[in-house]
């Protein structure tokens, strides 16, 4: 095994999942799947629930510092039809310090990583995520699988707090 990438001071991968239910399993990936650099308090998962990550070194293939439209090609991600012809900046995983400054505040990135790199730390929830369809079964599976689910807060993007936000959280 090859040593783990350390995301910007304060960050850490997750994976966020679109719904649970009783057939949902931690480890139903395709050969890519995309995860996001998360920084409490600046950004916030594409996903309400979900789980934390560690990436082996080499396990990243593209990063971006914004949500990306994509679409599976042999296995592989690429750009969706409707994303392919907007300018995206990409970053190289020595690059994540870069692509989490330049990531919206109250938004999020994303990284297409190998599948195989991807080890499971633990759960996530975002604060206040009661009515959200899955989400108990997701925290049943959890506590099943032993996972300790990590409760991540809500950033609320204000037109104030974007603009009082120039990224000196992760300094």
């Amino acid at each position: 095994m090859r040593g783990f990438i350390t995301p910007p001071k304060g960050g850490y991968f997750v994976h966020g999942f679109r719904t649970w239910n009783a057939l949902s399993t931690f480890h139903s990936w395709e050969p890519e799947m995309s995860c996001s650099i998360q920084l409490d308090g600046f950004t916030n998962p594409f996903r309400p629930f979900g789980i934390i990550i560690s990436i082996e070194e080499g396990g990243i293939v593209n990063a971006f510092n914004r949500d990306v439209g994509s679409i599976l090609r042999d296995g592989k991600k690429v750009l969706g039809h409707h994303t392919v012809y907007k300018n995206y900046q990409s970053f190289t995983p020595k690059e994540l310090y870069s692509l989490l400054s330049s990531t919206h505040f109250a938004g999020h990135n994303e990284i297409w990583v190998d599948a195989n790199s991807v080890h499971i730390v633990s759960a996530y929830s975002i604060a206040n995520t009661t009515g959200i369809p899955g989400v108990k079964a997701f925290r049943k599976a959890c506590h099943t699988y032993g996972y300790p689910i990590q409760i991540i807060p809500s950033v609320q993007a204000t037109m104030e707090d974007a603009s009082a936000s120039s990224m000196p959280l992760i300094a």
